[in-house]
């Protein structure tokens, strides 16, 4: 039987120790309002760009889903009175703001990014002077906390969507996938079923899609070069995706997607594609050719021949972690058979692995059907292109 004095002992440890605990969860706390505070500040400044029509939010989180965080953005242009904003969403579009800003993009001679990195030195005025070790925990919380609201954000929609498959979509969609940045994990979501879902909500809200197009040639040794280039404005209709000539509405906040082909007679040896349209080496006629395609076929053929989760990306099961790096689009059959018999199947490997950023004008290595080089929020008149 334990003495008073030893029962007395033990009460004032455990209150020490709630206390200590308790006091660490207030230090938590006052962290994570002062990160809310400035992410508000933040999401004020963006707003200023927002009602000038300059959508160039493209924030860097490392979970190949820039064309996740599209839909958002979009909507929230389209539907929400921007001068009365909830706090939740100042605070997203703050984050949006935080990791676009931070972003040191290296563009080539043809404008396209050849490389992107977070700059972990960048320091908002708003955050005051803090260690970098601080500043990284920062960047760890705004690409965690953007990653699970998108996905969060997604889920609901595609729940309450009447876009076909949405259940084993859905079922994608609320796996406990993740990879991470400085130790901390970051929601993430199959590739495919990621394209598949932003392409079908897209089409269900009315968005408008538009392609900045370009096609390169390979030369005898090996250099590639820029033969043209042009940005097609697609509608959705109840069919799909149509190219339209119409571009009265240049200022609508639209997904664009940069989109790239390698293939030309140059290196038609061994035709990576049956598709003809990218065999033209005359530009204007390629073009022509392809505004003729389904550009859905093709966006979906390029997410399917793509690697469909980041390297040291793991789905939890049974507790434990199960590495997905090599995983390719094989989790639902009947998501599969949707894009069997789409224009590059059998060749993923080869187009899906294709590796970018070698001597020649720092892009291409390996000779490219057609990739999809980013995804990103801007209008007809502002895209890159």
């Amino acid at each position: 039987m334990q003495s008073h004095a030893s029962i007395e002992k033990n009460l004032k440890n455990k209150a020490a120790t709630v206390t200590a605990s308790n006091k660490l969860i207030d230090c938590q706390k006052h962290k994570n309002d002062k990160f809310n505070e400035i992410m508000e500040q933040l999401g004020r400044a963006a707003l200023t760009s927002l009602k000038k029509h300059d959508y160039e939010l493209d924030p860097l989180v490392g979970d190949w889903s820039c064309q996740l965080r599209t839909l958002w953005l979009i909507k929230l242009i389209q539907e929400s009175d921007l001068d009365h904003l909830s706090r939740e969403q100042l605070q997203i579009l703050g984050i949006y703001k935080f990791l676009t800003d931070s972003i040191a993009p290296v563009r080539d001679e043809f404008s396209m990014i050849t490389s992107q990195a977070t700059n972990i030195k960048y320091c908002p005025v708003e955050l005051g002077k803090i260690s970098n070790k601080e500043l990284r925990i920062h960047y760890g919380t705004a690409k965690k906390r953007l990653a699970s609201f998108i996905t969060d954000y997604l889920s609901s929609l595609i729940a309450n969507s009447h876009i076909e498959d949405k259940e084993a979509i859905l079922e994608v969609f609320n796996q406990p996938t993740y990879t991470e940045f400085s130790a901390i994990p970051i929601r993430i979501v199959e590739f495919f079923t990621g394209y598949l879902a932003i392409m079908r909500l897209a089409i269900e809200h009315q968005i408008s899609l538009v392609i900045a197009l370009y096609q390169f040639s390979l030369d005898n040794e090996g250099k590639y070069s820029l033969t043209g280039a042009n940005t097609l404005l697609y509608q959705p209709t109840e069919a799909g995706y149509e190219c339209i000539e119409d571009k009265t509405d240049l200022f609508s906040p639209s997904i664009v997607m940069e989109m790239y082909t390698a293939l030309t007679p140059a290196n038609n040896n061994n035709k990576l594609t049956n598709s003809h349209f990218l065999n033209y080496p005359d530009f204007e006629q390629f073009c022509s050719e392809f505004k003729k395609q389904d550009i859905m076929k093709i966006i979906l053929a390029i997410a399917a021949t793509h690697a469909q989760f980041p390297p040291q990306a793991w789905l939890i099961q049974e507790g434990k972690k199960c590495y997905l790096a090599e995983t390719m689009c094989e989790s639902h059959e009947k998501l599969k058979n949707l894009f069997q018999d789409y224009f590059f199947w059998g060749i993923r490997n080869k187009v899906g692995t294709a590796k970018y950023y070698s001597s020649n004008y720092g892009f291409f290595k390996d000779p490219i059907a057609i990739n999809i080089h980013h995804v990103y929020v801007s209008n007809f008149r502002c895209g890159r292109s």
